[in-house]
């Protein structure tokens, strides 16, 4: 267990402030495997929507009257990609925070760790709180673009 100290065969307890800290760090840490993710899931979703559209157009071809499937396979890819470019697109999420910074602003309360760790886990907190906002944009998004795509192939398949 981080933060215990085992001195002489005592046990000791970590400080609420390194708690506090390491709680913080943990829930940065599993928002950013959140959002990989998600993008993880994005790329799957493209690679299927593209396979898809290339079905129906291989099946389409020679076809009287299947120019409205391909235009409605074509426009569902369109949606897709669109909506997965903007998951894929780099945002702006803070996972780590800078050195520099870190220093210059936890450098008067040097003498002082326990309000050192808690002000540093607070940035953690406040760093989480504002990439929470895009993170829930972008599973929005995928989410929809899942629901419509497994409604759509349903909707084949009737």
């Amino acid at each position: 267990v981080s933060g215990v100290a085992i001195a002489s065969g005592a046990m000791t307890m970590p400080s609420l402030a390194l708690l506090t800290y390491e709680q913080a760090q943990k829930a940065l840490e599993q928002q950013e495997r959140q959002v990989n993710e998600l993008r993880q899931r994005t790329g799957t979703l493209l690679g299927a929507a593209t396979f898809v559209a290339s079905f129906f157009g291989a099946v389409a071809v020679g076809r009287q009257g299947a120019w409205l499937l391909v235009l409605l396979a074509g426009l569902a890819l369109i949606v897709t990609i669109l909506s997965g470019r903007y998951v894929l697109y780099p945002h702006p999420l803070r996972f780590a925070a800078d050195a520099r910074s870190v220093y210059v602003r936890l450098e008067p309360d040097r003498n002082d760790p326990d309000r050192m760790l808690l002000r540093l886990a607070f940035g953690l907190r406040d760093a989480r709180t504002q990439n929470g906002r895009v993170v829930a944009r972008l599973g929005r998004c995928l989410a929809a673009r899942l629901s419509r795509s497994s409604s759509s192939s349903r909707a084949g398949r009737g």
